[in-house]
């Protein structure tokens, strides 16, 4: 009897997969351009779920996800490497192809890379066009109370989307007590209140994202700490401390280190390696 149950499960799951590869292309609203490539029907199949057709991040699925999938038309962005938040082509490219850790983005890097640079234009698109109707109030928000015209919204849009200048970081510092230990006062003082005095994620700040959803602390005592920091240093994370960001990051890579050995050793697994 239980090989039964395991063959008609086995056969409705085939039905299901050849079902979906055979149903017809989403259909759904699309950019036109050449300059897009395929970008514009990969957005719709793979992207539009949780950031919408349109890029507002109201697709259907947005509500699961934590946190919420970004609104392009705010025209702030998280993985940046500018002083402004309006990323280089790079960036998308680098975001679009690792993905988000943490959050429901998984990486595209399986995608041709022609692909993913016609969805960087794509999404560059996408989010000029919702600045745009932001600004002539047709998305309501605090832009509905003064609407502009829309010869004015697209030149603002086209003002407050511009790239800015990139961040200039500094030069990594040689680990030292010293350092180690201004490091952790550094932490105590800007960190600590969202990633909890050990780094552990049990701060007692409540975090936001731009729109005001909830966001949850990194804990940089799991081994995935490392993988972030090493897909993107750290230090451009934090744009407004630039001075501080060597010591910062030496304290919690050694912190995170310790953290991640016992986590790893509980657990009979392999120990990082040492910071």
């Amino acid at each position: 009897m239980r090989w039964i149950l395991a063959f008609l499960l086995a056969l409705a799951v085939a039905v299901l997969v050849v079902s979906q590869r055979r149903a017809p292309a989403r259909q759904g609203f699309v950019l036109e351009g050449k300059e897009y490539g395929r970008a514009g029907q990969i957005f719709l199949k793979q992207c539009s779920a949780c950031h919408g057709a349109e890029g507002f991040g109201d697709g259907p699925a947005a509500y699961l996800a934590l946190p919420r999938p970004r609104d392009f038309s705010q025209g702030k962005f998280l993985l940046v490497t500018t002083d402004n938040r309006v990323p280089t082509d790079e960036d998308l490219f680098g975001t679009i192809s690792r993905g988000m850790p943490g959050s429901a983005m998984p990486p595209w890097s399986h995608l041709a890379e022609q692909d993913r640079r016609d969805l960087v234009r794509y999404i560059r698109a996408l989010t000029l066009r919702g600045k745009i109707q932001r600004l002539m109030g047709l998305k309501g928000g605090p832009e509905a109370a003064s609407p502009m015209k829309p010869k004015a919204a697209e030149d603002t849009a086209k003002y407050v989307l511009e790239i800015g200048a990139p961040l200039q970081l500094p030069a990594p510092m040689p680990a030292s007590d010293g350092v180690v230990k201004q490091g952790r006062q550094v932490y105590d003082a800007y960190c600590a209140k969202c990633h909890g005095k050990e780094g552990r994620g049990d701060g007692q700040q409540k975090m936001e994202d731009d729109l005001g959803f909830r966001a949850f602390k990194r804990t940089t005592s799991l081994t995935a700490f490392w993988a972030v920091c090493l897909a993107r240093p750290c230090p451009t994370r934090i744009s407004k401390a630039p001075t501080i960001c060597g010591p910062w990051f030496i304290w919690c890579a050694r912190w995170s280190s310790r953290g991640s050995r016992n986590a790893w050793s509980s657990s009979g697994g392999r120990s990082p390696p040492n910071a």
